[in-house]
Order: structure tokens, then C-alpha cells, then sequence
């Protein structure tokens, strides 16, 4: 049975309710003042922390950003002093990161990382101690990440060592089969031995623990001053084995003794190429010696184009030159580096490179020849011309295939989109095919005239204001009974 409370019942538990909570208000206040140290000062330093601990999400290339690296560089710790003169630096970082080496805070030199991460830089350095940095920097030349400082001790008479590193320069063995040399020797156990042409790291392994240790690389990279270092010992590889070797194109110079640009100018498929780099102002820049990378396009890329397309492009240099500009890259990037490497082109584009099996292509463009090396940079042919993106909000043309690949008839019409406007040329199997076509508002054109039997492949170039190219289609492949 219940019972009802009275009114003076109800006020004290009221207050006993109150007095409770008044309690808990003051040790949740003694909490606080104990522990106020222990607790960030803000939620401004509280997201700082956190944004410190935290790595960026990654951003892929096809989005104009360079992924930021990984991995922080680092210097290897020599294992005694070095002898003074030309002093070779090892280390690690991201796989295709580009390196600027620093010497008691000041640039001393540059290097890339290889595939497998390792780098070296060599430069002149007399008697004394250094403290030497490792700066990883991204493809506009800002500083992403910075090595722990390592002290190097110079001396002018080192003893060799006996026990650890190369004791005598490896003769490489050729593979006509598979392109390659292959280096192998003698180290310390557990050492790390890389193998540098020019400066740049082309391959490395670990010694095993009887010391002995073997690297392949590509033919195409082994040219000018070839050098197997250990961190213990630097030897020069003075000849390579050559029986079998694959030898330049008829009337190119030998790799590694000219620049790029004579690299190029001496090899006939590229006269094309050449041509368009004189008539752009760039041939200058491919002779300096800052590292380029160069995707050159073959003649026959060039005698594929449409004449129009070709007249146009040659009355206007600064549209030709912001073109060929897209295919030259900073930093130097043999073909197993652009397996890692989105590289940055001279007007600040990014190339996106896709690698399937030993196939390599660079946007649309398939990589015919690779490794190519001059003095300052290396050369890879590719079988499309290179064109820079398109503007924001600009549609770029595309044909029409509504899933048919095989056509019959003896008249065809080819249909698409592009940016209204704009004038589309049509090809087939690099013929011209049809009369020009503007592009109607609704975005559509279309191109009609007969056709035989076989397979073709069509083309569609978008034509800007003046009749400057401003993009091709991809591609596509048509059987004609």
C-alpha cells in the first residue's frame, strides 16, 4: 500500500538533491585544478598535435600534386674517415625522391633516390669534419623532410680498408638477351652496396654473410663514371664488358658524352623533334647542365599529324614552345624510376606515368625506346605527341563508338564530343577522312565519306582559335567488311 509524502518530506529530499550535486560540481573542480598542466592549452595546440602525428592523406598525380614522401631520408654514417678529395655520400629515402645534399648547412650537391630507395652524391671536400643533411624537396624545389645530421671525418691519407668493401673494380658480365649487366663482387657482410653512373644511384644489394653480393641493371644506364661504393669503400669501374653490347642509332654519339639536345640532334628518327625545338628557343635549355628528362616524340609522330595541324603549330612559336616544354621534365629519370616518379614538366605540369609488365607509357603515349643518357639527363622515345590539359570546364574531343567495332557499308559517319565551337579534324589510319567539322553548341559534330574494307584506327584533333591544336582523342579501332 502507498502512502503520500508531505510537503516538508518533499523539501528535504529536494535539498539532499541539490546538496549532492553541489558536491560533485566540487570535485570535478579539484580534478581540474590538479591536472590543468597535463592538459593542452587550447584546442588550437590540441589540433596542431594532431596534425603533427598524422600523415597527409595521399594525393594521386592525376590531380596536379606530387604524393609527399613517406619515408625521411636518410645519410649512412661512413665507418671511418674518408679520403680527402672527391668523397662519395650514400643514403636512403622514398623511391624516386629527389635529394639535395647539404654540408655544414650549405647545398653541396643533389642526387635522386632509385627505385629500391638508395641514393649517393659525390663532391670535393678537403681534410676536416662535416656535418652532413639529406633534404628531400618536392617538384617546385620546397624542402619536405630533412635527415638527421651525420659527421663526416675527411682525412688527406686514409689507409684502405682490408676487411670490408669492393677490393678491385667488378668487370660486368652482358646479357644480349635481356639488356643488362650484371656487377657482382666481393663486401663486408650485411654491407650495402650500390652501384652510381654519373653520380646516380642505377642499383643496389645487401652483401650476404660471406660477403659476396650481385645487382643487375639496364644496359641503358650504365654509361659515364661508373662507381660501386660500399660505406667503407668507393672503387671506379674504369671499362665495361662491351661483347654484345647494344650499340646508339646510326650517326648518334656515344651515351654519356654529349647533352641532351646532341644527343637528340644525332639521332635521325628525332630530326622532326629537333626541328620544333629550334623553332621554340629550347635547344639552349636542353645544353645546360641542370638534369632533364626528355620524351621525345619519333618522326614518324610528326608526319601523322595533320598539315594543318603542322602549319599552325609552326606560326605559332609560344604555343609550339608551351607543347614541347610539356615533354621535357627537371631531374633525370631512367625508365625503372618513373615506376615510382611522378616527374614535374618545365611549365609546371605533371605527367602521369603507367607501367603494365615491361610496358611503360606516359599519359596516352606509349614509351618505345628507353634510357637514352647524355651528360645532363636521358632521353625515352614515346609514339604520340604530348599535350598539355586542357582548361578547366573544356571538353576535349571524343568519338562516339556506342560500343560497335565493326562497321559494313562503303559510306561511314563518325560522330562525337567536344567543346562547342571548336573545329574537329578527323583521321583514319593517318589519313584525313571527311571535311572539318565545327562542334555545334549541344557539344556534337560529326564526319562522313566512304570507306573500304579493313581495320582503321581514328583520330579526332580538336582545333582551337587560329587553328592551334588544342587536344587529341583517344584512339579508337574500327574493322570496316
Amino acid at each position: 500500500m502507498s502512502r503520500l509524502h508531505s510537503a516538508e518530506e518533499v523539501r528535504r529530499y529536494d535539498m539532499m538533491k541539490l546538496g549532492v550535486l553541489l558536491l560533485l560540481l566540487v570535485l570535478l573542480g579539484l580534478t581540474w585544478y590538479a591536472t590543468r598542466d597535463l592538459l593542452p592549452a587550447g584546442n588550437d595546440q590540441a589540433v596542431e598535435s594532431i596534425a603533427q602525428t598524422t600523415p597527409p592523406a595521399a594525393t594521386s598525380a592525376a590531380e596536379g600534386v606530387t604524393p609527399s614522401s613517406a619515408t625521411t631520408p636518410v645519410v649512412s654514417a661512413p665507418s671511418g674517415p674518408q679520403q680527402s678529395g672527391s668523397v662519395t655520400l650514400t643514403g636512403s629515402a622514398e623511391p624516386g625522391a629527389q635529394i639535395n645534399i647539404l654540408v655544414n648547412g650549405r647545398p653541396a650537391g643533389a642526387a635522386i633516390a632509385g627505385v629500391d630507395g638508395s641514393w649517393s652524391a659525390s663532391m670535393d671536400l678537403p681534410a676536416g669534419t662535416y656535418s652532413v643533411e639529406a633534404q628531400t624537396v618536392d617538384n617546385v624545389g620546397v624542402v619536405t623532410d630533412t635527415s638527421a645530421p651525420v659527421d663526416v671525418v675527411v682525412a688527406d691519407d686514409v689507409v684502405p680498408a682490408t676487411e670490408a668493401g669492393p677490393s678491385e673494380a667488378p668487370t660486368p658480365v652482358f646479357d644480349a638477351a635481356a639488356g643488362t649487366y650484371t656487377y657482382s663482387g666481393v663486401a663486408g657482410p650485411g654491407e650495402t652496396v650500390v652501384i652510381t653512373a654519373n653520380g646516380v644511384a642505377i642499383g643496389s644489394s645487401t652483401a650476404d654473410p660471406a660477403g659476396n653480393w650481385s645487382i643487375i641493371v639496364p644496359a641503358g644506364a650504365v654509361s659515364g663514371d661508373i662507381q660501386v661504393q660500399t660505406t667503407s669503400s668507393t672503387v671506379t669501374v674504369e671499362e665495361v664488358a662491351t661483347a654484345g653490347a647494344p650499340t646508339p642509332a646510326e650517326g648518334a654519339p656515344p651515351a654519356g658524352t654529349q647533352t641532351v639536345s646532341q644527343l637528340l640532334a644525332g639521332m635521325p628518327q628525332f630530326s622532326s623533334f629537333m626541328t620544333a625545338i629550334d623553332l621554340s628557343g629550347l635547344r639552349a635549355t636542353l645544353d645546360e647542365t641542370r638534369n632533364y628528362t626528355v620524351f621525345a616524340p619519333t618522326n614518324d609522330v610528326f608526319a601523322g599529324l595533320p598539315q594543318q595541324v603542322i602549319d599552325a603549330l609552326l606560326a605559332n612559336p609560344p604555343v609550339l614552345s608551351e607543347i614541347l616544354q610539356y615533354h621535357v621534365t627537371f631531374g633525370r629519370y631512367l625508365a625503372a624510376d618513373l615506376a615510382v616518379v611522378a616527374p614535374s614538366t618545365l611549365n609546371g605540369r605533371l605527367l602521369t606515368i603507367s607501367t603494365q609488365g615491361d610496358s611503360l607509357t606516359v599519359n596516352n603515349a606509349n614509351v618505345t625506346v628507353t634510357d637514352l643518357v647524355a651528360d645532363n639527363g636521358v632521353v625515352h622515345a614515346i609514339d604520340r605527341l604530348l599535350l598539355p590539359p586542357l582548361a578547366e570546364g573544356i571538353r576535349p574531343p571524343v568519338i562516339d563508338t556506342s560500343g560497335v567495332s565493326t562497321f559494313t557499308g562503303t559510306f561511314l559517319t563518325i560522330v562525337g564530343t567536344a567543346e562547342p565551337g571548336r573545329t574537329v579534324l578527323i583521321e583514319l589510319n593517318g589519313e584525313p577522312f571527311g571535311q572539318p567539322a565545327t562542334v555545334a553548341p549541344e557539344t556534337t559534330w560529326s564526319a562522313a565519306g566512304n570507306v573500304t574494307p579493313g581495320e582503321y584506327v581514328i583520330l579526332a584533333y580538336m582545333l582551337g582559335e587560329n587553328g592551334v591544336l588544342e587536344a587529341i582523342s583517344s584512339p579508337i579501332t574500327l574493322q570496316v567488311q
